[in-house]
């Protein structure tokens, strides 16, 4: 089974601002802009939080949480408010129309 991964996005999702893989090893990933989380958001990402989001293994599945952030998390463009698992393709944005991650289990 393939390890799954987030693709991480500058802006909108679209493929040609692809920044960088991030395969989920850990039972917990953490997503902001604070210095050494697992997928750390450049500082000039003005509405992404310092500590925005975490993706979590939960079983068998991946969810997404949002942190408190400011701004909130979004998944394929509606505000989540609790945990939300993860499907593949699916969209998370950090706050509106800031950075994105698609999840990808294959």
């Amino acid at each position: 089974m393939p390890t799954p991964y987030l693709e991480l996005f500058e802006h909108s999702g679209t493929p040609k601002a692809t920044r960088r893989r991030i395969e989920l090893l850990s039972d917990i990933t953490q997503v902001g802009r604070e210095r050494g989380l697992e997928v750390e958001i450049t500082l000039e990402a003005a509405n992404v939080s310092r500590r925005h989001a975490e993706i979590r293994k939960q079983n068998n599945s991946f969810v997404v949480v949002d942190l408190g952030s400011f701004n909130g998390t979004f998944l394929n463009g509606r505000r989540i408010a609790g945990a939300e698992v993860l499907n593949d393709s699916d969209v998370i944005q950090l706050g509106p129309g800031g950075p994105s991650l698609r999840f990808r289990r294959q």
